[in-house]
């Protein structure tokens, strides 16, 4: 549910699906549904300005990415243009292959030093912009 106008249909099918599967077998049963955070969405400008400039900056562009990970993030995005990138480490060299939040997981001073310049990257898009 990346897109906050498809939360509203898929929970009233997930309702009526519930309904009519707990009915069936001589039951009732309700949803109830918390509400989380906000999908975090790049601003497509801001996203397209960061596109043109990450090349000169020694990036090699990856395929658009979806995630249905949850931040806070999504939060700010409500008020103001936002963009959040990913910098892919695997086969840099000292790089560990494990997970982002996995206790091993230390990247290299070069590594920091590439998400450094992604975020400059970022922030120079963003400088005209906000």
């Amino acid at each position: 549910m990346l897109d906050p106008a498809e939360r509203k249909p898929l929970r009233e099918m997930a309702c009526e699906i519930v309904a009519h599967t707990a009915r069936a077998h001589g039951c009732a049963a309700t949803v109830e549904v918390t509400e989380g955070e906000p999908a975090t969405v790049n601003d497509p400008g801001l996203a397209e300005e960061a596109r043109s400039l990450l090349p000169e900056a020694g990036f090699e562009l990856g395929p658009a990415m979806r995630s249905c990970g949850s931040d806070d993030f999504g939060f700010y995005g409500l008020t103001l243009p936002t963009l959040m990138l990913f910098v892919g480490l695997e086969g840099a060299p000292g790089t560990q292959n494990v997970p982002l939040h996995h206790a091993r997981f230390l990247p290299t001073g070069e590594a920091v030093g590439a998400v450094a310049r992604a975020q400059a990257v970022a922030f120079v898009a963003a400088s005209g912009r906000v």
